[in-house]
């Protein structure tokens, strides 16, 4: 097969462009389902921090991550188009303090939250594409 040929045009990177066909097998997965659920393409990582931790400045860093880079702007159009966001809105980190729960409780929290994130399907045609959560587990943490 005859694989095209691609090259920049940064005049037109915010019009729709085509999917690659690794993106167009994992949209096509989110439409199979197993045992009654959707079959997304993520990736999910827990980092553990000791020591302070500057929630804000590492969310503003991260605004200006997606502020240069594009992909992190990119949404789905239908099942063969996807298009960068010529700017979108501040993303602020969900932050779940649970410092002063009881240990049983503070686990429960963790294991729901842990839940949620490993089986997270996004609509592709939203943005974000990305969902960050810093959990505050006790000082120092």
């Amino acid at each position: 097969a005859v694989l095209p040929v691609w090259s920049p045009d940064p005049a037109a990177r915010h019009e729709p462009f085509p999917l690659t066909d690794m993106q167009e097998a994992f949209l096509l997965g989110r439409q199979a389902t197993i045992g009654g659920d959707r079959i997304g393409a993520h990736i999910y990582a827990e980092i553990n921090v000791a020591g302070s931790l500057d929630i804000f400045q590492l969310n503003r860093a991260w605004n200006r991550l997606v502020s240069h880079h594009d992909m992190l702007r990119t949404v789905f159009i239908d099942r063969s188009r996807q298009r960068v966001l010529p700017s979108v809105r501040d993303y602020r980190f969900k932050v779940i303090d649970v410092r002063r729960l009881a240990d049983a409780e503070r686990r429960f929290k963790a294991d729901v939250l842990r839940e949620t994130m490993e089986h997270r399907v996004f609509a592709g045609d939203e943005w974000p594409l990305f969902d960050i959560r810093v959990a505050i587990l006790d000082e120092g943490r």
